[in-house]
């Protein structure tokens, strides 16, 4: 059932879309990381349903309530897809996944508009979800520590940065005392086919070793290098190798200031 809203002059509801799109191409909150990427993806819904709902305010004098909807729908699509792809040239990150929040955004305010109150409000709250998801990794991240990762959470993959094939796999026989799942790494052939943790917990300056824990099931020994950056309370930021012997090994490196002391121990 539609209902009547109290909606602002067209010409102000024109002046308040153009707004929107200039700050959503040229308004940028500066810094990086899953957090801020999270509260970034989470806006496009808000910023969205404001933006519909102005675009409706402003083509409902002319057309019956109904074909405004329509019209207003259509036109929510054209701009999600026309601000995105304007991007490619204001400097912006186009990704097809903001075309999709924005479109939630527009599909609550025209449930909102149809008085469908109650399911506006469920749309609203779902384009939210990559701000709650962001929040809550990264709480989760925090209460493991000092572990920086652990894969017997199936989410937790989706920390890590590869060119690599990687998989959860149950953890090899041989490879007793430790959680029931592990990453499986198939290396690409590829530049840099290693793994990437972006985000650990910044500050370490409570621990002096950093152990990273391997199994290599092939005959030959697996040389493998690890590099720290990025954290100001790692003071040994070269990259260091470890030789684990054939099977389960634990590599030790050192939190130190002078040359990395790296060794490989057997289990």
């Amino acid at each position: 059932m539609l209902t009547h809203l109290r909606q602002p002059v067209p010409i102000v509801a024109f002046v308040a879309v153009v707004g929107l799109v200039l700050v959503q191409q040229f308004a940028g909150i500066a810094g990086e990381g899953r957090v801020l990427a999270g509260l970034h993806n989470a806006a496009h819904g808000p910023w969205f349903a404001t933006l519909t709902y102005f675009v409706h305010a402003v083509v409902r004098p002319r057309l019956t309530a109904r074909m405004a909807l329509a019209v207003t729908g259509l036109l929510a699509v054209l701009i999600a897809v026309g601000t995105e792809a304007l991007q490619h040239f204001t400097g912006g990150d186009a990704q097809w996944l903001d075309v999709g929040f924005d479109l939630l955004g527009s599909a609550a305010a025209l449930t909102f508009i149809a008085g469908q109150r109650a399911l506006a409000a469920l749309i609203l709250t779902v384009s939210l979800a990559p701000a709650a998801v962001a929040l809550t990794v990264q709480a989760h991240r925090n209460a493991q520590f000092p572990s920086l990762i652990s894969f017997a959470a199936p989410w937790q993959g989706g920390l890590l940065e590869t060119n690599s094939a990687i998989a959860l796999v149950n953890t090899p026989a041989q490879w007793a005392g430790v959680e029931d799942a592990v990453l499986m790494v198939t290396f690409a052939d590829t530049t840099w086919p290693g793994v990437t943790l972006p985000e650990p917990v910044p500050d370490w300056s409570g621990y002096r070793v950093l152990e990273v824990e391997l199994f290599a099931p092939a005959p030959l020994a697996l040389t493998v290098s690890v590099r720290l950056t990025g954290a100001p309370a790692i003071m040994c930021i070269a990259p260091s190798t470890c030789q684990p012997a054939r099977g389960a090994s634990r590599c030790r490196l050192l939190n130190c200031s002078t040359p990395p002391s790296f060794a490989s121990t057997p289990w």
